[in-house]
């Protein structure tokens, strides 16, 4: 990716640097986090990239840069729902079929779960049980929509069991190695080298903090763990917004692209719910018609988005070729701090700062 001067893209750079400073801004109310990056790309070009702190609070600690890989979260949510998209795209898996037709086991009224139910957080199960193989039933399929990971849990087993490779395989040799994301991936093991990875860290006392793996610490499959840098997350979304393709390499069809990212939740569900495609948050329209969460008001229609715990964020807009991330390495934080307004604003802050759109 190249960079360029904000101008030659149509941003203002005095305007970027409010964006920088919303940055240096959360880091201080979180008051926790060591470590931020962002990078912003229009029209698939580098507009704007900054890395800030250090990888952890310990005095000798590493300065971010370029090759620091932070710990997404739930931003790995798109990257699960580019594994089933895949699957999708082959024929392999259809949104509208039961879960029993892919795991037998799920023999009571669990298997009538559908694929769109867990691509969509309206399976009914419960959100807090450690494993779907226990997990109880709490609403009927299709009629509630609560955000719930051991749907996200499924997706990941379902992928397994159609492709015959676990997830993480899946992706390094459909997604990552056809894109070069070298620095994309998850830690299997607790003693796996540190390398690049920025630590994890919970209080401005936390050190050296937290460098978690697949299997740490308490769903084993639940791939929570992802590790990226801010330019491959930035990568990685422009493979989206260029409808599947990115350098030449196509991952996914135009088709399954623009399913992926237009309103997929079943009613009645639908009624108390933010509109969700394929795992993504997605502005469908005005503000006051579509109240999206994670998306901030300026944010224009057709653009998707989805955050995470450490407060990583990925940004898609279609209309204005315009992709945002960024990153920090703070779990969670205090409880005045707003994680959905922080995204919403952060994003807000991008799209203000272009200048050759009308507003």
């Amino acid at each position: 990716m190249e960079n360029v001067e904000p101008e030659e893209v149509g941003f203002s750079s005095i305007k970027l640097l409010e964006v920088k400073k919303y940055l240096e801004w959360s880091m201080k109310a979180l008051k926790a986090a060591s470590a931020a990056a962002t990078v912003i790309l229009r029209h698939g070009k580098i507009a704007a990239e900054w890395y800030l702190g250090r990888y952890n609070h310990c005095p000798d600690a590493r300065a971010v840069d370029k090759n620091s890989q932070f710990k997404v979260y739930s931003v790995r949510k798109a990257y699960v729902a580019t594994a089933l998209s895949m699957l999708l795209d082959e024929g392999k898996v259809k949104l509208d079929d039961p879960l029993s037709e892919y795991f037998p086991e799920l023999t009571d009224e669990r298997g009538e779960i559908t694929v769109r139910h867990i691509a969509t957080h309206t399976s009914g199960l419960d959100p807090n049980a450690k494993h779907w193989k226990t997990a109880k039933l709490l609403h009927k399929p299709g009629s509630f929509h609560e955000y719930n990971n051991i749907g996200v849990l499924l997706i990941t087993d379902l992928i397994h069991r159609v492709s015959g490779k676990p997830l993480h395989e899946f992706m390094e040799e459909k997604v990552f190695k056809p894109l070069g994301l070298k620095r994309t991936y998850w830690p299997l093991y607790p003693d796996e080298p540190p390398g690049d990875r920025v630590y994890v860290v919970r209080s401005e006392t936390d050190c050296p903090g937290t460098l978690e793996c697949v299997y740490y610490p308490i769903r084993p499959t639940a791939y929570s763990s992802l590790y990226t840098t801010a330019r491959e997350l930035a990568r990685f979304g422009q493979m989206w917004l260029n409808e599947g393709e990115l350098d030449g390499k196509r991952i996914l069809s135009p088709e399954v692209v623009r399913l992926a990212t237009t309103p997929q939740i079943p009613y009645p569900a639908r009624r108390d719910a933010p509109y969700q495609g394929i795992l993504w948050f997605l502005r469908v329209g005005s503000s006051s018609e579509n109240p999206c969460p994670v998306i901030g008001d300026k944010v224009p229609v057709g653009s998707y988005a989805h955050g995470g715990a450490s407060h990583c964020y990925l940004l898609v807009c279609p209309k204005l070729d315009l992709v945002a991330v960024k990153m920090l390495n703070r779990c969670h934080g205090p409880p005045e701090f707003d994680s959905d307004l922080d995204y919403r604003t952060f994003g807000d802050l991008v799209v203000s700062a272009i200048t050759d759109v009308e507003a």
